[in-house]
C-alpha cells in the first residue's frame, strides 16, 4: 500500500519530504509495536478499531444506497459496499462471541491466501517468486497462530493483524524513503499530472468470458483467470489502454499461442523459454475488425501525457511476449503507472498521504495490485484494478461531497420521473 501511495504522489514531490518520510515510517513502527504489546497484554482499547469499523460501515452504506439508486448497472458499486459493511463487521469489537468469527474469517483468508500465492509463485516462477513463495508461508504460521489463539486470544485478532500491517508498512517507508536519499530529480520540464487533458486515457478489456463461444461457466475463474469455450478452447481475455490520436498500446504474440488446456500449465512459467515474438496493433478499429470490441472501458481524465509517450517510445522497442511475464494486462499496468505517476503530488502533501493512508478504496486497491504482482495481471484484474484506480485518483478531495451530491441528485430525480409517468 505505501509503494502504491508513493506511486500515486510521485517520487519527485515525495523527494523533498524524504526525512518526514523516514521519520514517519518509525513512528508507524513504534504504534504497531505499541499496538502488539497492548494486545499481547490483553489491552482492551479499542476505541480506535470502533472508529475505524464506523468508517467502514459509513463508506459501505453510501456505495449501497448509491448501487441501489443507479440500478442495474451499479452491480459492482453494491458489491463493493457489502464488501465494506463485512470488513466493519470483522473489525468492529464484539464482547459476546469473543469475536470468534472475526478470527475464523481472518485465519481462513490467511490460510487460503498463502496456499494461492505458494502454488501460483511455484507454478510461474517469475523473478521474485522466492519472496512471494516466503510470504506466502508466512501468512500460512500467522493463519495457524489465528486459529489456535496465540500469542493473541481471539478478541485480539484484528488488532495483532492490524499491528503486524502497521509494521510492516512502516518498514516499507523506510525503505522507500532510503531509496529517495538516492533519487536523483529530472529536471526535464513534463506536463502537469494533474492538469485535466483535453483527450481521455481509455483502457479497454476484453474479458475472458465475453471473448469465448458457448463459454461453461466457472465463477472466479473465467472472471479472473480464463474462460473454456465448448470445444474446450481456453481464452484469457484482452487488455489495450489508448491516448488518441496518437498512442495505442496492444500487445499480442506475433503467431498464436495453442492455449490447450494440456499445455496451458507449462505456458504459465515466465521463464524465457516461454518467451515469443509479439506485436503492436495500430488501432482499436484494426483490433475490432479483427476480433470483436471490448467488454468494458475505463477513461481517466488525469494523467500524464508526456511521461505516457516516452513510456510507449521505449517499450515499443522490444515486441516480446511472455504469457505471465509481459503479456497485455502487464503492458497496460506498466504504461497506467507511467501515466499517473505524481498524478495526487502537488500542494498539501501530508494531508493528500493522510487521506490516501485512510481511504478503503485505496486499501482494495492495494490487495488487488498484490494479487497481481505476487501472480500475473490478468484482463479481470485489470478491469477491477483500472475501476477503482479511477475512485481514488479522480475527484480524490471531493470523494465524499461528490458521492453524497450524485446520491442526493438520483434521489430527487425519481420523483420527478415518477410524476411524469403519471401525466
Amino acid at each position: 500500500m505505501i509503494r502504491l501511495i508513493v506511486l500515486l504522489l510521485g517520487a519527485q514531490a515525495l523527494h523533498r519530504q524524504r526525512r518526514a518520510l523516514q521519520l514517519f515510517g518509525w513512528f508507524w513502527i513504534i504504534v504497531g509495536v505499541l499496538m502488539l504489546i497492548d494486545v499481547l497484554q490483553d489491552g482492551r482499547s479499542l476505541l480506535a478499531l470502533d472508529a475505524l469499523a464506523l468508517m467502514l460501515a459509513l463508506e459501505g452504506v453510501v456505495a449501497i444506497s448509491a448501487a441501489l439508486v443507479i440500478g442495474g448497472s451499479g452491480r459492482p458499486v453494491l458489491l463493493k459496499g457489502l464488501g465494506f459493511i463485512f470488513m466493519a463487521f470483522l473489525v468492529l469489537d464484539v464482547p459476546a462471541d469473543g469475536n470468534i468469527v472475526s478470527s475464523v474469517v481472518f485465519g481462513s483468508a490467511l490460510l487460503l491466501d498463502g496456499v494461492v500465492r505458494i502454488a501460483s509463485s511455484t507454478v510461474i516462477q517469475h523473478s521474485r517468486w522466492k519472496i512471494v513463495a516466503l510470504a506466502g508461508s508466512g501468512e500460512l504460521l500467522l493463519s495457524l497462530m489465528i486459529f489456535i489463539g496465540w500469542p493473541a486470544p481471539h478478541r485480539m485478532t484484528v488488532p495483532f493483524c492490524l499491528g503486524l500491517m502497521m509494521i510492516l508498512s512502516g518498514w516499507a517507508l523506510l525503505r522507500i524513503s532510503r531509496r529517495l536519499m538516492h533519487f536523483t530529480l529530472n529536471r526535464q520540464d513534463t506536463e502537469s499530472p494533474s492538469h485535466t487533458a483535453t483527450q481521455p486515457l481509455t483502457v479497454y478489456v476484453w474479458t475472458p468470458l465475453g471473448t469465448a463461444k458457448d463459454a461453461r461457466r466457472r465463477y472466479i475463474v473465467d472472471r479472473y483467470i480464463a474462460a473454456v469455450d465448448g470445444s474446450g478452447v481456453i481464452s484469457t481475455g484482452h487488455a489495450a489502454l489508448e491516448r488518441a490520436p496518437d498512442i495505442y498500446i496492444s500487445h499480442y504474440p506475433r503467431d498464436e499461442i495453442d492455449r490447450s488446456a494440456q499445455d496451458f500449465r507449462r505456458l504459465l512459467h515466465a521463464g524465457e523459454q516461454n518467451n515469443v515474438a509479439g506485436r503492436f496493433l495500430p488501432s482499436l478499429q484494426q483490433e475490432t475488425a479483427e476480433w470483436c470490441p471490448p467488454d468494458k472501458h475505463i477513461h481517466f481524465c488525469r494523467y500524464n501525457s508526456s511521461a505516457l509517450r516516452t513510456f510507449w517510445q521505449h517499450y515499443r522497442q522490444d515486441d516480446t511476449y511472455n504469457l505471465t511475464r509481459r503479456n497485455c494486462s502487464t503492458t497496460v499496468i506498466s504504461a497506467l503507472d507511467s501515466a499517473l505517476e505524481g498524478v495526487l503530488g502537488g500542494r498539501q502533501l501530508w494531508r493528500r498521504f493522510l487521506m490516501l493512508l485512510l481511504d478503503p478504496n485505496l486499501w482494495v486497491l492495494a490487495m488487488l495490485r498484490s494479487r497481481g504482482e505476487s501472480m500475473t495481471w490478468t484482463p479481470g484484474l485489470v478491469l477491477d484494478y483500472t475501476r477503482m484506480l479511477k475512485q481514488v485518483t479522480e475527484r480524490q478531495d471531493q470523494r465524499w461531497l461528490l458521492k453524497l451530491r450524485k446520491l442526493a441528485q438520483r434521489l430527487a430525480a425519481i420523483p420527478r420521473r415518477q410524476r411524469r409517468q403519471k401525466f
